[in-house]
């Protein structure tokens, strides 16, 4: 929908109690022609034959993010490219990475991306890198403010078996913290796919359980109160033979866009 004169727009023949989301669309010819840009914002439709006024949408600065992708095994990287997702708009944003490896792309909105390397030859090496992975290709990453430093280090595929580990156990013991240095409670901490060896951190954040020499990731989830649903904050590859792990969780691992919902609205009674 393109908006009127005055700023306006409307859609028609929504669903009715069904969440959508309001965003500027982020494409070529689009984003770098745009002063502003809108952040995703989600909402929820009335009952049938209502309408929902969401109100004013400020528009914001847009944001840039260059850096570079670096490797010990290769000096040129040759067509390579990056995706951002940003959730829940869902929109595919590619970036063109150059043969040296630097990358720069313009007019994104200050929002949550997972920044992934779109191809099967490479992964994120995640021995080089001090956050939480998203998967094994991906990072997520709150650009809130442009980047022009912003270093992804990515490693060549190795097709070996992860089998020729040693059997047994061995101890990890940790601590996961938010921004600020305080102890985040209540995070579900699991070897593999959590179907076995897993614990809870304490209410310092502190953790420890005993988990296979085999273990591939350590993931990390939050459990809402009711304790039936499960939110993914990213995992980490554990090294064997470094027991005491320290996670800091950033402010993309906690970022959700706002809703605009029919209960906050007084205008609902619109036909």
């Amino acid at each position: 929908m393109t908006t009127d004169a005055e700023g306006k727009f409307e859609f028609k023949n929504l669903f009715p109690e069904q969440e959508y989301c309001v965003y500027t669309v982020v494409g070529e010819g689009d984003r770098s022609d745009s002063d502003q840009i809108l952040i995703t914002q989600k909402f929820v439709t009335p009952p049938d034959g209502k309408t929902l006024h969401i109100g004013d949408l400020t528009t914001v600065d847009p944001v840039s993010l260059s850096g570079r992708l670096v490797s010990g095994q290769l000096q040129t990287f040759d067509d390579l490219n990056l995706s951002l997702k940003r959730h829940p708009a869902w929109d595919l944003i590619e970036v063109p990475v150059a043969s040296d490896g630097t990358f720069h792309i313009t007019g994104l909105p200050p929002e949550v991306y997972e920044i992934q390397v779109a191809t099967k030859a490479f992964d994120l090496d995640a021995d080089k890198i001090d956050t939480l992975l998203w998967t094994e290709k991906s990072i997520k990453r709150l650009v809130e403010k442009s980047i022009d430093d912003f270093v992804l280090p990515i490693r060549v595929i190795e097709h070996e078996s992860r089998d020729t580990k040693q059997n047994g156990t061995q101890l990890l013991t940790g601590r996961v913290t938010l921004m600020g240095g305080k102890g985040a409670s209540g995070i579900i901490v699991s070897a593999n796919d959590g179907n076995s060896t897993k614990t809870s951190t304490t209410d310092d954040g502190h953790f420890s359980f005993e988990i296979p020499t085999a273990t591939d990731w350590i993931k990390l989830y939050r459990p809402d109160p009711d304790g039936m649903t499960f939110w993914y904050l990213g995992r980490f590859e554990p090294t064997f033979g470094n027991n005491d792990v320290n996670i800091q969780l950033g402010p993309e691992t906690r970022y959700e866009p706002d809703s605009l919902s029919v209960q906050s609205q007084s205008k609902t009674d619109e036909p």
